[in-house]
């Protein structure tokens, strides 16, 4: 029996000792419940740090701090860590993150891999992501440890995230190491569950090796190539070490452990070879500490490491005990309230030193020995050391203290005229031979220089060259001296270098070995490695360097600054000597006050300066500004300004969580929950339409910077008074941005928040006692979490509810759990996501954008599926059917579009059945096993080959009467292959109205990687005699059984969504017969006049003064068309006049752009109406063109409500961005006809004038076959109705 028919599982531990964990469960008070609080309750807010409280018994006094004769006296206080968790469902390897922490499996010849290698990973992970630099004295970026085989001089490979890349790193010796790096970031989102894999072809067959990287949702599921492939030079090898395989903490790096629970990992021998080595940690017992897996190796937990099924609640700090008690004394209780990280860091008050201030006093950097930051206060006499009990330095003659405070990376520093500085160094360790000595400083030397040659730092040392000196002339050129004890100069390196007058510049001197010393000047400058030292570490820097052969500098005993006198006032500051060669590495970001950091960056470097754990769930995109003067929490919520991000608290260390707002977009959901069903939920909902966080004018400023403004003007929620709008909801920001083209994008993002239109749901409840089988999904929910729930109730919009988390409390208790999820609407992290449009692996890979302004062009009953709309403002709606199926929403209301124009054939999609399909050298079924990533996507078709050639399915033909004969039409294909085949491809059969076979149009064979959704997409043109077809997705060559594949959206359809189109590609005489779009051309005139030369449609015009008409009826009054016409000759006598004619009734009636191709060569336009066979110029132009017989020029003519307009060029060259000719007009207002005319003007002698047309083609309206009621809501729609994308993706920030 499991909860809620037994107890739950509740533990609650307390860590006495700061290391391992003590279960006082047992003294738990569990009628008192435990109650959990982390979040915060809407979006618009901070986030509060995390609360826990229950009460502990405490009749023995053991849970009284101050009692000496407790149990726990002394071990708990204030601040003691507590962990509450559940122990129930699935089971994973738990890495606390120490070093130490892993599971392992010793050597085995099966491991010793010295070829190809596989391996995968799959986890869920807090610090996937690290800061983006070198931390401490560093010479690389920080790594997070996933796993590997490797030892001291026993290395074969290790697999790392660095800078949110993958990375792995192989030795063909044992020691030197090869690396590769994937060329994308990992693409986490706010649940950290992440399977990833590496992949080394040792012998790419090319002279080379090839790292290729990849990621799924979990170690089974499909594999998505991540980056490009990485090629290197030569073939190479791994080594045959000894070294366990261990996964977590890698032995003998210096790196950061992984923290989080590890599903499962695959060690393969070849790529996609056998497995040698694959722990499944889910398939274990909670509480396993060795086991083997299906490979037979054997895997043991060391450290604090566990296989568990621990789901972690909350982990804190104590805050206060408050024991209580009854009159009696008999009921004895301690109430416990614990706090998260956030509450401890948002005690301190006092701002954080600055950024190099910081760097040298972190604890990381072990080799800095004496510092003196030199930011004393105006006042000051001598300038203090950072380190206890080291001297001050002191001050003779003119040096004035915090006079200089221009630098970014310090607070105010001194500068010297006239006088001098000097200190003491203390003794400090070396390291005999190998020992290096550094000196640190900075300096600003004025623009006008140095007063004459001065020696800018003197440097007594313990060894033969007794005094280094740096010399700066006038001109700003540095000079290199050495000196004996006497005084006697040993070396001189010359004055050379950039000069760095009027720059600041970072300087560090090094020295090497005591023996024939090395040194080495390095000179950073301050502004020009501002854009660049982060995260980059590249700097605009010059070196002096050589080598001083018999003599030592064994270490620094005294260093002096001025002791010319005639300094001219230069700055000097943080003086810092170190004791190794890196021991000043990565010293050059604080000394740009961490400008450009990336905001998550950002907020784990403060982590670890604070010594405590901060993660981001993802990598950043934003850039911040220079690091301000302020407390730690107040830095950390500055970046999450700029992200905008939430800045959160880990559930499962204790610690920072910077939920991403990149890792927000577009997320699966955690958590699904169906209204009518038994997962949990608890009803009512409590939907809310107020105006809570609403913004419609928003302006953001970067600080010290510019600002600009965002603002809705129109729409429901935009400045406009009601009803039109709500009126104004002002708004301003000023936020750390890195420079000034940021605060426009910001700005619309943050409008774009405040005027997302969208009942709210503040609060979502879950009773999982009553539904114990949503507690797996319910715990994984976090801030940040994307949530759903499915089939509302009938009184609420009947779209499914699309929920982000923002916080959420809980009550537990032995037979009760309950969650109360704090929401905001997920819809505006619906962004559109860049990437392949012929390949998909996940739903974000499908985003479509909507239109500005589009409605229906004619009325729509309540069963109709051919759809006629009007875009009224920006581009159309795509005529591509591989965009398709999509969402509209009408009058509440929404409609999948399955095709442009007209879908031809049954059942493409495959929801339940493969009703209508039929298969050939294989076998057809239904499958749920694998579905296409598209949210509509229901089922698909499972193909198993039969072991013959060309396996394939085909369609039911689509009856008589479907196809346009000669005309173009789209076939296209998803495809799915589990292996990658190298040969699919789609085809269609052409039959006749009898369903005889006419011929077959085949498309490209194209390769579809394994694991990825493959389109198939190709443009045929039916046979002029076909009336039905058969579309077709082929498997080519022979497959055997086992190389199944699956189908989704197999389609026949028109090619265009035009309503009305005709590319006059076919031969017709004495005629033009039906266009491409189905509809038969009427013609004014003779019929002999109009032929089509299988090139282009022609009028023969053989007298001047008559005019020739060809139209089609139009489907609505208002449209945007286009055409293309050319003459067969120049004209003569006088112009050749043709163009297109829109709301036609005849020669009497109609509107056009009236194209006059002169005698001159001139081409000139009059946009012009017909009313009563009385003509109207309503607008003129003339075109920059000389007429040439037989060269194409396209017009567009657009009749929209009142508004007429036009505009030419010349086929080939660019459209004109502005109408050529405008006019408001309201003679003409009923459809009537679309189509062209010609006419020769009086006098024209052009024997019988021939006019060209090409490109016929309606681009607005348009039209597409839909499924109506998807979500349930049937009815009749007026023209003119609203039509919008329902499930819209915006530009992200």
């Amino acid at each position: 029996m499991a909860f809620p028919e037994t107890n739950l599982p509740i533990k609650v531990h307390l860590s006495l000792d700061g290391s391992t964990w003590t279960d006082v469960s047992a003294d738990v008070r569990y009628q008192d419940k435990i109650r959990i609080t982390r979040g915060r309750s809407d979006w618009g807010q901070q986030v509060d740090f995390g609360r826990c409280n229950f009460a502990l018994s405490n009749t023995n006094g053991k849970y009284s701090p101050r009692n000496p004769e407790g149990t726990y006296y002394g071990q708990i206080g204030r601040n003691t860590p507590v962990r509450v968790s559940v122990e129930t469902g699935s089971v994973a390897l738990d890495l606390p993150g120490a070093e130490g922490d892993y599971a392992s499996t010793p050597d085995a010849a099966a491991l010793d891999i010295t070829g190809d290698l596989d391996v995968r990973f799959d986890a869920t992970l807090a610090n996937w992501c690290l800061a983006d630099y070198p931390t401490g004295s560093g010479t690389d970026y920080d790594h997070t440890e996933l796993m590997g085989k490797a030892a001291s001089g026993q290395v074969s490979w290790n697999l790392y995230v660095r800078l949110s890349k993958l990375h792995l790193t192989w030795s063909t010796n044992g020691t030197a190491l090869t690396s590769a790096s994937s060329t994308a970031d990992l693409p986490l989102t706010t649940s950290g569950r992440l399977a990833v894999r590496a992949t080394l072809d040792v012998d790419n067959g090319a002279s080379g090796h090839t790292v290729t990287f990849y990621t799924s949702d979990s170690i089974s599921g499909t594999w998505t190539q991540l980056g490009d492939a990485v090629t290197g030079s030569g073939t190479t090898s791994i080594h045959s070490g000894t070294a366990a395989l261990r996964v977590g903490s890698i032995p003998d790096v210096s790196y950061s452990e992984a923290i989080g629970l590890v599903h499962a990992v695959e060690v393969r021998s070849g790529i996609a070879g056998t497995a040698v080595a694959n722990p499944n940690f889910t398939a274990q017992a909670s509480g396993t500490t060795s086991f083997a897996d299906a490979a037979g190796r054997t895997w043991t937990v060391a450290g604090t490491a566990a296989i568990t099924n621990r789901k972690t609640r909350f982990v804190g700090e104590i805050s206060s005990w408050t024991p209580r008690w009854d009159t009696g004394g008999f009921d004895v209780v301690t109430q416990v309230e614990a706090a998260g990280i956030l509450r401890r860091l948002g005690l301190g008050a006092v701002p954080l030193k600055s950024p190099i201030y910081r760097e040298a006093t972190s604890p990381l950097r072990t080799a800095v020995v004496a510092y003196w930051p030199l930011e004393d206060g105006a006042e000051a006499t001598e300038f203090g050391s950072a380190i206890d009990g080291h001297p001050a330095v002191k001050l003779t003659g003119s040096v004035t203290p915090a006079a200089y405070s221009d630098w970014v990376g310090s607070d105010a520093i001194p500068t010297v005229g006239t006088g001098s500085m000097r200190v003491s160094v203390p003794t400090y360790g070396t390291d005999g031979s190998n020992s290096y000595n550094q000196l640190f400083f900075f300096a600003k030397v004025p623009t006008a220089g140095v007063v004459s040659t001065q020696r800018l730092v003197s440097v007594s040392t313990t060894g033969q060259a007794a005094t280094w000196s740096l010399y700066v002339n006038t001109a700003g050129l540095l000079d290199m001296r050495a000196y004996d004890s006497d005084g006697t100069q040993i070396h001189s390196s010359g004055f050379s270098g950039t000069s760095i007058n009027g720059r600041e510049k970072l300087i560090a001197i090094r020295w090497g070995p005591p023996v024939f010393v090395e040194y080495v000047v390095s000179v950073t400058d301050v502004a020009g490695s501002k854009a660049t030292a982060v995260p980059d570490n590249v700097l605009d820097s010059f070196t002096i360097t050589n080598t001083v052969n018999a003599t030592s500098v064994v270490r620094l005993s005294e260093i002096r600054f001025g002791e010319d006198g005639a300094m001219n006032s230069t700055a000097i500051g943080h003086v810092v000597v170190g004791n190794t060669s890196t021991a000043f590495n990565g010293f050059a970001a604080p000394g740009v006050g961490w400008n450009a950091e990336e905001a998550p960056s950002r907020v784990t470097r403060l982590g670890t300066e604070e010594g405590i754990h901060a993660y981001a769930t993802g990598s950043g995109d934003e850039q911040m500004g220079v690091q301000a003067r302020s407390t730690a929490v107040d830095l950390m919520r500055s970046a999450e300004a700029v992200d905008k991000g939430i800045l959160a608290e880990l559930r499962n260390v204790l610690g920072i969580r910077y939920v991403t707002r990149a890792s927000m977009y577009s997320q699966p959901v955690t958590l699904s929950l169906n209204y009518t069903g038994d997962d949990g939920l608890v009803a009512p909902l409590d939907p809310v339409d107020d105006d809570q966080s609403v913004t419609n004018d928003v302006t953001e400023q970067r600080e010290g910077g510019a600002s600009a403004r965002a603002v809705l003007t129109s729409g429901t929620l935009s400045t406009a008074a009601p009803p039109n709008g709500i009126g104004l909801y002002d708004t301003s920001y000023t936020t750390n941005l890195l420079d000034d083209t940021q605060p426009a994008q910001h700005a619309a993002w943050r409008l774009h928040l405040g005027t997302w239109d969208e009942t709210r749901f503040p609060q979502v409840a879950v009773n999982l006692a009553g539904a114990p089988a949503s507690i797996e999904n319910a715990a994984a929910v976090d801030v940040g979490s994307r949530i759903q729930i499915t089939n509302p109730p009938v009184w609420l919009p009947p779209d499914t509810l699309d929920l982000l988390v923002q916080g959420y409390s809980e009550t537990l208790d032995q037979r009760a759990w309950n969650i109360t999820y704090n929401c905001t609407p997920a819809g505006p992290f619906n962004v559109a996501w860049a990437g392949d449009d012929d390949s998909a692996t996940a739903e974000r890979d499908l985003s479509w954008a909507d239109t500005e302004g589009t409605t229906l062009a004619e009325a729509l009953t309540a069963t109709e599926t051919d759809v006629d709309v009007l875009t009224t403002s920006g581009p159309t709606w795509t005529d591509d059917a591989s965009d398709t199926p999509f969402d509209w929403r009408v009058g509440g209301e929404v409609m999948t579009v399955t095709a442009p124009h007209s879908l031809l054939n049954t059942n493409p999609f495959y929801d339940t059945s493969v009703t209508g399909w039929t298969a050939v050298s294989c076998s057809i079924a239904h499958s749920t096993a694998v579905i296409h990533p598209h949210p509509r996507a229901l089922g698909s078709a499972f193909v198993t080959p039969a072991g013959g050639a060309n396996c394939r399915i085909q369609a039911t033909n689509t009856g008589a009467g479907t196809v346009n004969p000669g005309g173009p039409h789209q076939a296209v294909a998803w495809v799915w292959s589990p292996t990658t085949w190298n040969g699919f491809q789609v085809q269609v059969n052409w039959r006749d109205s009898g369903g005889t076979l006419i011929s077959t149009s085949s498309g490209t064979v194209t390769t579809a990687p394994a694991g990825e959704w493959t389109l198939l997409d190709e443009t045929f043109t039916a046979p002029s005699t076909a009336s039905q077809a058969q579309v077709i997705v082929q498997q080519t060559g022979t497959p055997a059984a086992g190389n199944t594949w699956y189908a989704w959206a197999v389609r026949v359809t028109r090619a265009k969504a035009s309503s009305l189109y005709d590319t006059f590609t076919r031969s017709v005489t004495d005629s033009w017969g039906t266009s491409d779009s189905g509809h038969t051309w009427l013609l004014t005139g003779t019929a002999a006049d109009y032929d089509i030369t299988g090139t282009y449609g022609t009028q023969t015009n053989p007298s001047a003064g008559s005019a020739h008409i060809a139209r089609i009826t139009a489907p609505s009054a208002d449209s945007d068309f286009v055409v293309d016409i050319a003459t067969g000759a120049t004209a003569t006598g006088a112009a050749l006049v043709a163009g297109p004619v829109s709301r036609c009734t005849g020669n009497s009636n109609f509107y056009t752009v009236r194209i006059a191709f002169n005698t001159s060569g001139t081409i000139t336009m009059i946009l012009q109406k017909r009313v009563s066979s009385v003509d109207t110029t309503l607008a003129s132009y003339t075109a920059p063109y000389t007429h040439a017989a037989g060269t194409f020029y396209r017009v567009r003519l657009q009749t929209i409500g009142s508004a007429v307009k036009g505009k030419f060029w010349r086929v080939g060259d660019l459209e004109p961005g502005a109408w050529q000719m405008e006019a408001t007009d309201t003679a003409l207002t009923a459809a009537e006809g679309i189509g062209v005319r010609c006419f020769r003007d009086t006098g024209n002698t052009n024997a019988n004038a021939e006019f060209r047309f090409q490109n016929f083609e309606v681009t607005n309206p348009q039209t597409y076959t839909v499924t109506r009621s998807v979500n349930g809501v049937t009815k009749t729609h007026a023209a003119g109705a609203t039509v919008a994308l329902a499930y819209p993706a915006y530009a992200a920030l």
